[in-house]
């Protein structure tokens, strides 16, 4: 279900996103709605990877607060150089999870 919102956005955006409309011959708001759904995805990694940092949250949730696996979080933290303190609790996790997938 779609809710209406109103917010205020820099007229640069409301110019890409008409220019970006044409180009894929859809309306201005569905291309508005897949660049929210997009920030967001990539919103949610970047607080979970700074969480992780400061050591508020083990790798299981800043996969949980990403929506991805731990597999592709530990992805990401090699990718960035970041070096992943794996505890009982992580392992712990990942073994439910690949449980839960055999079943």
């Amino acid at each position: 279900m779609l809710k209406n919102i109103s917010i205020r956005v820099p007229n640069e955006i409301i110019e890409e996103s008409e220019e970006l409309a044409e180009y894929e011959c859809t309306e201005k708001s569905m291309i508005l709605r897949d660049a929210l759904r997009i920030g967001l995805y990539e919103l949610k990694k970047r607080i979970a990877i700074k969480l992780f940092t400061e050591e508020r949250v083990t790798i299981s949730e800043a996969a949980d607060i990403a929506n991805i696996s731990v597999g592709e979080m530990m992805e990401i933290f090699a990718k960035q150089g970041i070096k992943a303190h794996i505890d009982l609790e992580d392992i712990s996790e990942s073994l439910k999870n690949a449980i839960e997938f055999i079943e």
